[in-house]
Parts: structure tokens; C-alpha cells; sequence
């Protein structure tokens, strides 16, 4: 090799990492590439980064690919290939870890086949057949020389098969409790990205994990609870527009710190800062992805800070689905259109807001609809991979226009592209109980529970899939497992008012109705209940709230349908 630079940047030329020849800090992982350099010169008797000079090596390191050890003439196994290359990724967040980790790595290859290794000896390269255990058992004592482990357990699980993650609230370490909103949004768009990797088959929804905060909960029983392998803690700090993120991986089951890192970025890269963090949790559990989503992760864009901190700010809103809540997140919503009317999460969420409106019965439907298509459709010309906007338009497609096979096309395509999408699950089985598809109405409903068990709407809507196949009794329980986590949730209390209804328990059909209007404000409709019950059982509470309804409809709207509904209730 070429000889030790002297000055701030240390190492032997043809063995050091990136970030050495760039002169930033070095930990174990760096170790990790110097010996990923000596291992694929002891397979092919070439120099990794073979140059003429120290400028053209150092230049090597940063921007090009060793070749492929093939192209030496040597038949190598792909698996020894792949853990050589990892060693030499670029980025230290991919390649492994820990000394320990690439020994496992190493121990688990395939003994039964060979391997070349050339071996130096008097100045002649000389080539001698070995099996890959005696090449990993050699890798594996030198990388415990150079790095200091030998002597340490080198055993452990094998977290190569792990596919449930939950991520944990972050931490809001910006000493400002005002940026706790930004923290929020950070974490709920963190979950979401790991949530579109299609191989992790369950990434818990930030409504569940919200649960666990500051509750003093151990990591081995949150992993219980919501039945995941890893979990994922963090922090956030943030100085102007600069954001700085640190996170550990933690295995749920032992408890061990499988890993941990900081990223740094600018508050325009935030999305990249998100990526960089689930490729780097994928690196270190091994697993695989598709070239969907190396695409993804590899072309996050940039974002208007103005415009993702007003996008993030609706987020306390949008689910209470009250009047003032839904106006207040559409406030922010278009207060990031403002800023950047090209952002593609803007228009869904202004789209959702009139979809949701829609769905209380709090506007017009031929006032909501349009404005509902207009938003969504421009949030897909945008950005025709984005899950939210599919499920929006989906949403459009069966509640609105009653076309009920181009809303499960939208449906599947927003599943296509984010197949941990709770909601998404939750709402397609509500249509597939329209198309008497009751068996796998319940199979999405039971996936989207196990994605989001602590979420009410979730809860709420795969009480009225359970409802729709006939097992009323299972659908209470979802219906009151849903108040137990949001006691005020208007939907939850409606879906329990119409379930007691069928069951002929119309004291407590009566309570819960009862409930759900003063959810939503309108107490003087309860109070309308509880008179007319007196005066004339439930169909005197029924008649009541409709002639009231009818009497308010005449100042804002009401949906006619939903008074009718009530009157049929009344028995007329």
C-alpha cells in the first residue's frame, strides 16, 4: 500500500474510509471498511482502490465501486461477496455496524463452498484453496484484532428476520416547548417512511405508540403489547433551519441496543434526513429491498421549510373530526399551499378536510365533493406515488361518486405503494362489506387493528365491519375498546348508538346517541333526546332530535339523510 498521510487526515492511503480522507470523525465502522479493503485483497490479490497516486486512490474511495471480485477470475460466493461490499459502503450507516455483527455475518456463510485466497509469500502472489469458513474464521480474527473485540461474545440473535417495527415518540430536545409540534411531525412522517419499505410487515401507526409516552413502559413489554421486534427511540434538536436527529435500534425481546447514530440536515433535506434513517435501520437488519423502494429512499426531494412546518402543524387537528378541529387543519393545510403551491401533501390533506366534512355531514355534499376531487387530483398530478392521496381519491370514489369498483382500485394502489397504511386497510374493508365480501372485509379490519391497536377510528370502523357480518357483540367491544382510548370520539359513539339499535338495547342505543352529538357540540340536540324520552320512549327521543335537527337545518346544514335515518329510527 502507499504510505501513511501525514496531518489531520490519518490512516493508511488504500484502506481508509470516506470519511477519513474527508477529515471527519472515524469510529469502528471505519475500521469496518479498512478491513473490508483487506479482505477483498486477500480474495482477489488486487487492491480494492488500486491508483497511481495518493490523490487518485483518495478520489477512488469517495466516488467508485471496487470492481467485481468475478472479474478476477475467482468463483466467489455471492454471500461473501455481498458482506464485502457492505463493508465498503460509503456511508458508515451501511455498513455494519459492529465488529460482533460482521463475525456473525461472516460465521453464517455457507462452509461447502471454496473460495481462492491469495496469499503473499517471498513477493509472489500465491493462490490456495480454501472454504469459506476458514476465509470467514481468518476475517473474522483479524477484524477482532483491528478493532479490539477479541475475546468478546460474539453470539447473539439474528436479526436478519426481523420485519415488525414501532417507533417510539421522539424526544423533543430543542429545549423550546413550542417546537413540540415540529418533533411530532417528524416522528409521525419517520413512521411513514418506514411504513412504505414493503418488506417490514407491520410498522406500527404513531396513534398507538403515542400510548407509551412518558409512560415508563419497558421496551420488552411495548414489543409485547403491540407485537413487534424492533423498536426504534430518538431525539430531536433543531437550531434554525438545521435538524439533527439521533436514534437506536433496540431489539424488543432482549432488550439490546442493536445500534445507534445522528443525522444531520437541513430543514429542506428533511425527507432525505428521513430516508437516511430507514435505509440505515434496513442495513443493519439485513433486510432487502425492492427496487420500489431503493427508489424511493434514493429520490426524497427537497421541501419549502415554511410549507412542511405549516404541513406539520395540522396534525393535533385532523382526526378529532370536530367542526373547529377540521377548520383548523385546513387553516394549515392551505397556510403551506401558500408558501409552496406545489406541495403534493398539502392538496391530500386539503382534500381529506372536505372528505371528512363531507363524512360527519357537516357540508353539502355538492359543495365538499368538488372541491375534495379538485385537491386530491391535483395532489396525484404532483406526485402520483404518494399512499395518501390514493386512499383520499379512493375515499372520493366510494362515499361520493358510489363507484364502488374505481374506489377499491384506489384503494389497492394506496395499499400498493404504503402496505402498512392503517386507514387505508380499516376503510377498504368497510367497502368490501358493500360488495358482501364479508370474509375479507374482517381479514383488513384485523390487519389494520394490528398496525394501529390504540387508534379509536381504527377501532371504531372494524366494529362496524364486525357489525356488518352479524357479530354485534364483537362489534361493542371494538366500539367501547375504542372510547376507552378517545372517550369522546363522535364516531365511536355513533357506530355504538346504531349497534345497540339493532340489538333492541335502546337505552343504551339512547345514551350513546346521546354522546355523539354532544361530541360534537350540539347539546341542545342531546338535551332534545333526554325530553322526548321522557315524554315518549326512544321514538320520542328520536322524533325530538329529528325536529330539531330540522328546525337547525334551517340556518346551517344538515344532512337530510342522517335526519331521515333518525326518523326511521323514531319508527316513521
Amino acid at each position: 500500500p502507499a504510505g501513511t498521510v501525514a496531518g489531520t487526515i490519518m490512516g493508511t492511503v488504500g484502506y481508509m474510509a470516506p470519511e477519513q480522507v474527508k477529515g471527519e470523525p472515524s469510529d469502528a465502522r471505519s475500521d469496518i471498511f479498512a478491513f473490508g479493503c483487506l479482505l477483498y485483497e486477500m480474495v482477489s490479490g488486487q487492491q480494492a482502490f488500486r491508483r497511481k497516486s495518493t490523490a487518485e486512490i483518495q478520489a477512488a474511495i469517495l466516488k467508485e465501486e471496487p470492481p467485481s471480485l468475478t472479474s478476477s477470475g475467482v468463483a466467489v460466493p455471492a454471500e461473501l461477496e455481498r458482506t464485502i461490499r457492505r463493508c465498503l459502503e460509503k456511508t458508515p450507516e451501511a455498513r455494519f455496524q459492529s465488529a460482533s455483527d460482521l463475525a456473525y455475518n461472516l460465521k453464517s456463510i455457507s462452509t461447502d463452498q471454496a473460495v481462492p485466497v491469495a496469499v503473499p509469500a517471498r513477493g509472489v502472489n500465491k493462490t490456495v484453496v480454501l472454504g469459506v469458513a476458514a476465509v470467514a474464521l481468518m476475517a473474522t480474527l483479524a477484524i477482532l484484532l483491528v478493532t479490539g473485540k477479541f475475546g468478546s461474545d460474539q453470539s447473539g440473535p439474528d436479526h436478519s428476520m426481523a420485519r415488525s417495527i414501532a417507533v417510539l415518540p421522539l424526544q423533543n430536545l430543542t429545549g423550546d416547548p413550542e417546537q413540540d409540534y415540529f418533533v411530532d411531525g417528524l416522528h409521525e412522517e419517520l413512521i411513514s417512511t418506514f411504513a412504505q419499505i414493503s418488506a417490514f410487515e407491520k410498522v406500527i401507526a404513531r396513534t398507538s405508540v403515542l400510548a407509551f409516552q412518558g409512560s415508563g413502559t419497558s421496551i420488552h413489554e411495548i414489543g409485547e403489547q403491540l407485537g413487534v421486534d424492533l423498536v426504534v427511540e430518538g431525539s430531536v434538536r433543531r437550531s434554525g433551519n438545521t435538524i439533527r436527529t439521533t436514534v437506536q435500534l433496540i431489539d424488543s425481546e432482549t432488550e439490546d441496543h442493536l445500534w445507534a447514530n445522528s443525522f444531520e440536515r437541513d430543514l429542506t433535506d428533511i425527507l432525505a434526513l428521513q430516508s437516511d434513517v430507514a435505509r440505515a435501520v434496513v442495513n443493519e437488519v439485513e433486510i432487502a429491498l425492492t427496487p420500489e423502494d431503493e427508489a424511493r429512499l434514493a429520490s426524497a426531494p427537497q421541501v419549502d421549510p415554511q410549507a412542511y412546518e405549516a404541513y406539520l402543524k395540522r396534525m393535533s387537528h385532523l382526526y378529532k373530526l370536530t367542526p373547529p378541529e377540521l377548520d383548523a387543519a385546513l387553516h394549515y393545510f392551505e397556510q403551506a399551499l401558500e408558501k409552496d403551491p406545489d406541495y403534493a401533501l398539502g392538496h391530500a390533506g386539503v382534500s381529506f378536510v372536505w372528505v371528512a366534512r363531507q363524512q360527519m355531514g357537516l357540508v353539502i355534499p355538492s359543495e365538499a365533493t368538488p372541491k375534495a376531487k379538485e385537491a386530491a387530483q391535483r395532489a396525484l398530478d404532483l406526485d402520483d406515488t404518494l399512499p395518501e392521496a390514493h386512499y383520499t381519491w379512493a375515499a372520493i370514489k366510494t362515499w361520493s361518486d358510489w363507484d364502488w369498483e374505481g374506489g377499491e382500485q384506489a384503494f389497492k394502489r394506496a395499499l400498493e405503494l404504503n402496505p402498512n397504511l392503517a386507514e387505508a386497510l380499516v376503510y377498504y374493508s368497510h367497502l368490501l362489506c358493500y360488495l358482501d365480501r364479508r370474509d375479507e372485509a374482517l381479514e383488513l379490519a384485523e390487519r389494520a387493528v394490528q398496525l394501529d391497536p390504540l387508534n379509536s377510528i381504527i377501532l371504531t370502523i372494524s366494529g362496524v365491519t364486525f357489525g356488518y357480518a352479524g357479530r354485534f357483540d364483537e362489534a361493542i367491544e371494538r366500539h367501547q375498546q375504542a372510547l376507552r382510548t378517545s372517550p369522546n370520539d363522535p364516531v365511536a359513539h355513533n357506530s355504538l348508538w346504531e349497534t345497540y339499535y339493532k340489538m333492541g338495547m335502546y337505552e343504551k342505543s339512547l345514551e350513546s346517541a346521546k354522546a355523539f352529538f354532544r361530541g360534537l357540540g350540539f347539546n341542545e340536540i342531546a338535551d332534545a333526546m333526554a325530553q322526548g324520552y321522557e315524554e315518549d320512549g326512544y321514538p320520542g327521543a328520536m322524533t325530538s332530535a329529528a325536529e330539531i335537527m330540522e328546525t337547525f337545518a334551517k340556518q346551517t346544514y344538515f344532512s337530510p339523510a342522517f335526519v331521515a335515518m333518525i326518523y326511521a329510527l323514531a319508527g316513521d
